[in-house]
């Protein structure tokens, strides 16, 4: 690994701890907001870990869309996976509040919400 590496996670990442790369793979939590009910819920990502690509999963990719962040958000209040194809994968309803790691070290997500 690079410093310039180190550094770029330690600006992005964790600031002011390690470099998430010295860190073992590890489940997360993810706190979300239903933009039209502004209701907020915090779930684990079960069997899923962070790590290379996480940030772009749920910036860019599958997890940036509301149909996928529906899932998890339903999931999270009822325990069960709903099955609902009635989503719309626009990406505005479903807002990331933060993603934290089980030690409590914020990984992704605006930097003013802790």
């Amino acid at each position: 690994m690079t410093t310039m590496h180190k550094d770029f996670c330690l600006r992005n990442f964790n600031p002011p701890g390690p470099c998430i790369c010295d860190k073992k793979l590890k489940p997360y939590f993810v706190t979300m907001r239903d933009m039209e009910t502004q209701e907020e819920r915090t779930f684990s990502m079960d069997g899923i870990e962070w790590g290379d690509g996480s940030d772009f999963w749920w910036s860019e990719g599958n997890y940036s869309c509301d149909c996928n962040r529906h899932l998890e958000f339903q999931e999270a209040k009822t325990g069960v996976r709903p099955m609902d194809d009635n989503i719309s994968c626009n990406g505005e309803r479903y807002s990331v509040i933060c993603i934290k790691l089980e030690d409590g070290t914020k990984v992704y997500g605006p930097e003013d919400r802790e």
